[in-house]
């Protein structure tokens, strides 16, 4: 997952959060103290907002928290999964000299 993929995950998973809590974009962004504009680009591409802190406090004003954000359902299951971006995977053995 790239840094733009994993922001628009995090996007989506937020606006899901609002809409289930019953709370219009106005209502999170007086309570987080963010421009309408600004929240909805975060929710529909992942732009703009990249501050953990504000990130958490969106998150907090739907009444969820962090681990929520990553409780993947089975159809994110489905989609999210990708290789493994380890350097040292594969593993490789040096022998010593």
């Amino acid at each position: 997952m790239t840094e733009e993929e994993f922001y628009k995950f995090i996007g989506e998973k937020v606006r899901k959060f609002r809409k289930d809590a019953g709370m219009t974009l106005e209502d999170v962004c007086k309570v987080v103290g963010l421009y309408e504009t600004d929240l909805s680009k975060f929710e529909k591409r992942g732009e703009k907002i990249r501050g953990a802190y504000t990130i958490n406090e969106i998150i907090r004003a739907t009444g969820h928290t962090w681990r929520d954000m990553f409780k993947e359902t089975d159809e994110e299951k489905k989609t999210l999964k990708s290789p493994s971006r380890c350097p040292l995977s594969p593993m490789v053995t040096v022998g010593a000299i």
